[in-house]
């Protein structure tokens, strides 16, 4: 199976508990770098000593996502530190789905939705698309 996110450099926010932090370890596993990013010093601190501990790259950086010139300064910081590209993941949008497990996903009409997808292939294909939704489907799962 081809691991397409070793090497790379992740900032992720919301990283001190639930799914920002699984999705850290998770990815920290598989060999990216990840810029822990949350309001908790204290437990981003701890997450990101864990990783490195266990020879992983990881740098924790307090950030409140409400206030527009902490999360600027987080990618500064993560940028400088690191020196290239980094790939974003917000609380809310990581997910993981079995294979040819129907889910669903998509911005509602008071909604927005930034979809970054992590993809591990399985005999050289990433994803079955299944049928489309309707615009009635749609419509009607709001």
């Amino acid at each position: 199976m081809k691991n397409n996110i070793a090497g790379k450099v992740v900032i992720i926010t919301g990283a001190s508990s639930g799914l920002g932090e699984a999705a850290a370890k998770h990815l920290a596993a598989l060999g990216a770098t990840v810029v822990l990013g949350a309001r908790r010093a204290d437990r981003i601190e701890k997450l990101a000593k864990e990783m490195q501990d266990m020879g992983g790259h990881a740098l924790a950086v307090s950030v409140d996502v409400t206030q527009r010139d902490q999360v600027k300064q987080l990618v500064d910081t993560a940028v400088e530190k690191f020196g290239r590209v980094i790939e974003e993941i917000r609380p809310g949008d990581v997910v993981w789905f079995a294979p040819h497990e129907k889910h669903w996903h998509g911005a509602t009409a008071t909604t927005a939705m930034t979809h970054i997808a992590i993809q591990e292939s399985l005999n050289g294909k990433p994803v079955d698309w299944m049928e489309k939704v309707t615009e009635d489907q749609y419509n009607s799962s709001n």
